[in-house]
């Protein structure tokens, strides 16, 4: 559930700061969650909305959103099983190993807790932007400095 609702909010985010109506975006954002997420990166870079206002928190945030989808896939699509009866895996095929054998990870409570509140965590930031658009109106994208036309020939050596 904590996935799907940051999913929701980081469609809600590229709705926002593109202006979509809710038809619209659901158009848009009917692609996969990985490509979902990258969209709203792009997008929070392009109108200079990062998730937080530290570089690299924002850099980091990224990567456990990207680390949280991986996750989140490997416990909703793999075959769930118990070792001895106490120790929780998941088994899939996309679990990288060598060719021809199929791998486990290892998926306790606590790893699955972990997974959740990343990803309450990052719906709050989702969330947060959509609060800052909805303030603020919607930012224009960066616009280039310099531009080819403010440079001639005579600027040579």
């Amino acid at each position: 559930m904590a996935f799907s609702e940051m999913e929701m909010s980081a469609e809600h985010f590229i709705w926002d700061i593109l202006g979509l109506s809710v038809d619209d975006g659901k158009l848009v954002t009917r692609i996969e969650t990985k490509e979902k997420i990258e969209l709203a990166k792009k997008l929070s870079e392009r109108y200079f909305l990062p998730l937080h206002p530290n570089d690299q928190t924002t850099a980091e945030a990224w990567s456990a959103i990207r680390d949280a989808i991986e996750l989140r896939n490997k416990m909703a699509h793999g075959v769930w099983r118990m070792i001895d009866a106490q120790t929780p895996i998941v088994v899939s095929y996309r679990i990288p190993i060598e060719l021809g054998r199929i791998n486990s990870e290892h998926f306790p409570f606590e790893r699955i807790e972990a997974v959740a509140f990343l990803c309450l965590k990052a719906k709050k930031l989702f969330d947060a932007l959509c609060l800052r658009i909805a303030k603020e109106g919607r930012p224009t994208a960066l616009q280039p400095t310099t531009h080819y036309s403010d440079f001639s020939l005579a600027d040579k050596p």
